[in-house]
């Protein structure tokens, strides 16, 4: 992010990931489409906070729904035909190729690149495209209108990284983009610009290292033997799956420790966790940040694991040794002993953490008793402590009078949230109009808000 990026228990009716908040370059007009008419998100059944841009699905409660985007729109990434100013309020998507009022079921946004899968099990992606992380076979600058990948109707899950994307095509992990750390999982760090599976998990050799035409766009299908894959989730440069039995796999950049494996390189094959924790739980949910990570147990304890230079691991300490402790064969690398932890470390004493979210460097959190939390980085007002402050390095509750909360997202430096009526709030950085509040002038909020 995401983003980064998360995936929380709820994911499939509220949330989609990212990869932790990418960032897309900004433009100095900050005014709204000429002739563009007030908008009123209301209820929302998902949302996902990109780098810079917003996505949501609406309405509350229904299985597929209309999807507005909204924010930083450099390369198209709004998906409504334009490559302009940035969008400051929720505006549809919109192709020449899709009928109008198309339903969603899920969305994801990254650095500056939306998937999106339809009602029918489909998937369309737009926006940029310089390391194929559109999937559609081909590079360039970015697209802005949605385009089908392949032909295939069973996509079930999908998740966007900086330059990356990972998806669920029925039980076959798929993935395409950047791949110059390994995030692809095909055992190389050669960049594809087409969907290829990943590496089967369990073996040596790749299952398959054939790609797709551009011609024929369609992905190809190789399940993995014996696997039931849950969800997939996208960071910065790298990737993790949760099998359905709760094992999490890993596969990318490990720059800082964000795999979760006491490894100092990167991993360009899926390669599965220690249990975390040391225990023997497996895991109900797992998210990626830009750098961090983290996994709700079975037994609804939190673990984090990863960067820590801003406290987003949520263990109430961080610490900045030098300026290059985060780069595998440093000399504090093995050990953790920089500003970050190899090791999963668990997120206070608590054992009753709901849902959970990664940004560029903040975190957020839901517990049991719909309650909100957030922790990590505050530059601009993320944390929605109601000022842009220094980071904080354990849970702090967010209250908002009268709410409770079922689902959080978080981007590179915003952060939404979802409460029980489907309300849809967010907070943060707004430069971009990622708020979609109508208005950038105030480039930081540092309360909650609610969308319009």
């Amino acid at each position: 992010m995401s983003y980064r990026t998360f995936i929380i228990l709820l994911l499939p009716l509220l949330f989609s990931a990212c990869g932790g908040g990418g960032h897309g370059a900004a433009d100095s007009s900050l005014t709204t489409t000429p002739g563009a008419v007030a908008f009123k998100l209301g209820s929302v059944a998902q949302a996902t906070a990109g780098a810079n841009h917003t996505v949501a699905i609406a309405p509350k409660g229904a299985a597929s729904g209309p999807a507005y985007v909204w924010g930083d729109n450099t390369w198209g990434q709004i998906g409504d035909g334009t490559l302009d100013t940035p969008k400051l309020t929720p505006v549809p998507i919109k192709s020449s190729v899709l009928p109008v009022n198309t339903g969603w079921k899920a969305v994801a946004a990254g650095e500056a690149h939306t998937l999106a899968i339809r009602f029918d099990g489909t998937l369309w992606t737009w926006g940029r495209n310089d390391n194929g992380q559109l999937g559609d076979g081909t590079v360039g600058s970015g697209r802005a209108t949605p385009l089908q990948v392949g032909k295939s109707t069973d996509w079930v899950a999908i998740a966007a990284g900086d330059a990356h994307s990972v998806a669920l095509e029925g039980t076959n992990i798929m993935t395409w983009g950047r791949n110059d750390k390994g995030q692809l999982g095909h055992g190389s760090v050669i960049g594809t610009v087409v969907l290829t599976d990943v590496m089967d998990a369990t073996s040596s050799t790749s299952k398959v290292t054939k790609a797709i035409t551009a011609a024929v766009g369609a992905p190809v299908s190789v399940p993995f033997a014996g696997y039931s894959w849950k969800t997939v989730v996208a960071g910065g440069s790298y990737s993790m799956a949760l099998r359905s039995d709760g094992m999490v796999f890993s596969w990318g950049d490990n720059s800082c420790g964000q795999l979760g494996q006491i490894i100092s390189t990167n991993v360009s094959v899926p390669t599965q966790l220690a249990p975390i924790g040391g225990g023997t739980l497996g895991a109900l949910s797992i998210t990626t940040g830009r750098y961090h990570s983290l996994a709700i147990l079975t037994d609804h304890t939190l673990y984090a694991w990863g960067a820590n230079d801003s406290g987003q691991l949520g263990n109430g300490t961080f610490n900045l040794v030098g300026s290059a402790t985060c780069e595998p064969g440093s000399a504090n690398y093995q050990a953790g002993g920089g500003n970050f932890s190899v090791a999963a470390v668990q997120v206070g004493s608590d054992n009753h953490w709901f849902a959970v979210a990664a940004g560029g460097a903040h975190t957020l959190a839901i517990k049991q008793d719909q309650s909100l939390w957030a922790w990590g980085s505050n530059t601009y007002g993320q944390l929605g402590t109601a000022s842009a402050s220094d980071p904080t390095t354990a849970p702090i509750q967010i209250d908002v009078p009268g709410k409770r909360w079922l689902a959080v997202s978080a981007g590179r430096y915003h952060s939404l949230a979802i409460d029980t009526d489907g309300e849809l709030w967010v907070w943060g950085r707004n430069d971009l109009g990622q708020l979609g509040l109508g208005s950038a002038a105030a480039a930081t909020v540092s309360v909650p808000t609610l969308v319009p």
